[in-house]
This record gives structure tokens, C-alpha cells and sequence, in this order.
């Protein structure tokens, strides 16, 4: 099962996840929903009725399948998400809540070895607010290092994930800016 996360905010280009954009996309792709059997969830991911803090979990895979399109939570998901994109999310939030996300999104993941969380978002060479980006407003970013640091320890019990990280050098509009590129697999 794969999830992908979305950001609910202004600073997004007012770009709201509604249900009409699934009906929209199957129209564009020409999908049907028992082709493609996807659904949209907006929920805050810092309420924990919506996305709990969750152990790790371990293999759910003789459990019954989920009805997607029943839930009203993320949380009956835990540990039943083999991939997870979340692009550009994290750097929305200050650090303690980047931390809470990650601590979230890694209940939902898999146990499965290869199972992945990943992502990009604006990156920096020290680790702190930089206002060095394209909407104009403070955000958190983090290096490759601390970027690691904190799945690989804080997260995941350091050693039982694999994090992959590249900072990529970026001109937009003139602007300087830092993407970090990452992948956290299970190992």
C-alpha cells in the first residue's frame, strides 16, 4: 500500500486536498475507482485522533484488508504502508514537529524490510530557519547529516533503517536554493 501526504496550508499555493481531485484525476488519466481504487483523507497529522504516535509495528500481513475509502483516520493504517512520499512537508514545520511527523509516519510504515518513507524539501548547509526560499517565510531545514541523524536514532532504532540523502544546489527565480532529496528504508 502506498500513502501519500499532502499539506493542508495556505503556503501551498492554496492548494487544498479535496475529494474532487480524485474524481478529477480519473477523469485526466481516465482511471475508474475499481482501476485505480484511490482515495483522499485530509486530516491534521498533529491530531492524534487523525495520526497517533505509534510503535513501529511488526508484520500485520495476515490481517484483513482495509476499505479505504471507510476511514476517517490514518490510524488503522499503522503498520500496513509499504511506501510513503512525503514531498515537500517536512520543512513546513518547526523542528519539534518535523520530529513528531517522522515519529508518525514511521508507525504506518511497514515492517517489512524495503518498505520506505521519502521525499524532498528545502534543504540547508546548517541546520536551522532560513528564509532563503521561494514563498519568502522562515522554514526549518535540515542537513543531510541532521537529516539522518534524526531517522537513524530518533525515529528508527539506529541501525534498522538505510538513509539516503542528497542536497542539490537549485537557482529559481534568481534565488539560491538547497533541495534535500531522501529515502528511509527499512533494512
Amino acid at each position: 500500500m502506498v500513502i501519500r501526504c499532502f499539506c493542508e496550508s495556505s503556503l501551498v499555493n492554496n492548494l487544498y486536498v479535496r475529494a474532487e481531485l480524485l474524481t478529477l484525476s480519473h477523469e485526466r488519466f481516465r482511471t475508474t475507482p475499481s482501476s485505480y481504487p484511490g482515495c483522499l483523507l485530509p486530516g491534521d497529522v498533529f491530531n492524534s485522533a487523525f495520526l497517533r504516535i505509534a510503535e513501529s509495528s511488526s508484520d500485520v500481513s495476515s490481517t484483513p484488508a482495509i476499505d479505504l475509502s471507510s476511514l476517517e483516520s490514518l490510524n488503522p493504517l499503522h503498520g500496513r504502508i509499504s511506501v510513503i512520499n512525503a514531498t515537500r512537508l517536512f520543512h513546513l514545520f518547526n523542528e519539534d514537529k518535523q520530529l513528531h511527523l517522522a515519529r508518525a509516519l514511521a508507525g504506518l510504515l511497514s515492517a517489512q524490510p524495503g518498505s520506505v518513507i521519502c521525499g524532498d524539501q528545502i534543504g540547508a548547509l546548517k541546520k536551522g530557519f532560513t528564509g532563503n526560499n521561494l514563498l519568502g517565510s522562515q522554514l526549518f531545514a535540515h542537513t543531510p547529516e541532521t537529516w539522518a541523524s534524526m531517522w537513524n536514532g530518533n525515529v528508527f532504532e539506529k541501525g534498522s533503517v538505510k538513509v539516503e540523502t542528497d542536497l542539490l544546489d537549485r537557482s529559481v527565480h534568481g534565488k539560491q536554493l538547497f533541495l534535500l532529496r531522501w529515502s528511509v528504508t527499512r533494512l
